[in-house]
């Protein structure tokens, strides 16, 4: 029976150990034809065993180079993604191994970057801390800052800051908005800044906005209207507070303006990031 047209390399190496196992059959001359056609060349064996050294053994390595069976192999240990690299296997066991050497080469790396020491406060952070207050919410120490600003104006600021910073990103602007507003008030969210940081816990929106309506009424400033400036996760906050001073469901923030800036109008739609959802769970 003539042999099937492969590659030259393959039928070169069939035809060598045909000649090296005459004694051993046609069964066994096969056997290692297609052992030629579907092992993974040595370069790639010795990758596979430096990147995970757990997916195979030497004995592994030797049984199905010489066999080729890939079928026995998922028989054998169907848990485990084996493929070549450069090698006859399909896309989706190669798509499988990828993601186990990303694993192994990526789970160290952020056990190492979640013991690193956080870096020392500047000291512009260091004045900005000194120059807050803190206020307690359900057992929570929440950080904020309070100025008061252009004598004569009635009109009060209250600052959301964005995902994920904290109140530090208004200071640029403090000083412009103290000219302007009798009173400037921003927050650290739970979580962020100098506020703190319980893990595990179920951070929401909800809490956020329970929050800032906590601070007015700690500041005793439930019965005066707010004029809200937010960016990024804090617009979310405060269409969460628009939504329970439309509705009436609280009654602790009376919103005069919104000014909504960069941030998404409908959260729903929001799709986060890789890089946003590990900064989330992480934060």
């Amino acid at each position: 029976m003539p042999w099937p047209r492969i590659a030259p390399r393959w039928r070169r190496r069939s035809e060598t150990r045909r000649r090296k196992n005459t004694s051993g059959g046609g069964e066994v001359r096969e056997r290692g034809r297609l052992g030629d056609a579907l092992s993974p060349p040595p370069g790639a064996r010795w990758l596979r065993r430096a990147l995970a050294p757990g997916l195979c053994t030497k004995s592994e390595d030797e049984l199905f180079g010489f066999l080729g069976a890939r079928t026995a192999r998922a028989q054998a240990a169907p848990g485990r993604a084996w493929t070549a690299l450069g090698s006859g296997a399909g896309p989706e066991l190669r798509m499988k191994e990828w993601w186990v050497q990303v694993g192994l080469l990526g789970i160290p790396l952020l056990a190492v970057y979640l013991h690193i020491p956080p870096p020392q406060l500047s000291p512009e952070l260091h004045s900005w801390k000194a120059s807050g207050r803190f206020f307690t919410y359900k057992d929570r120490s929440i950080f904020y800052q309070d100025s008061w600003g252009a004598v004569g104006s009635s009109e009060i600021v209250v600052l959301l800051h964005g995902f994920p910073t904290s109140s530090y990103d208004w200071c640029k602007i403090w000083e412009g908005l103290t000219q302007r507003f009798h009173r400037v008030i921003a927050l650290d969210f739970l979580g962020f800044g100098f506020s703190d940081k319980p893990r595990p816990h179920n951070y929401s929106i909800f809490e956020q906005a329970s929050i800032v309506e906590g601070l007015l009424g700690h500041l005793g400033l439930q019965n005066q209207r707010i004029n809200l400036l937010s960016h990024d996760y804090g617009d979310t906050v405060a269409q969460e507070l628009l939504y329970r001073y439309k509705h009436n469901r609280t009654g602790r923030v009376l919103i005069n303006s919104l000014c909504l800036s960069n941030g998404g109008i409908f959260p729903e739609t929001h799709h986060p990031t890789l890089l946003q959802k590990v900064g989330q769970s992480t934060g």
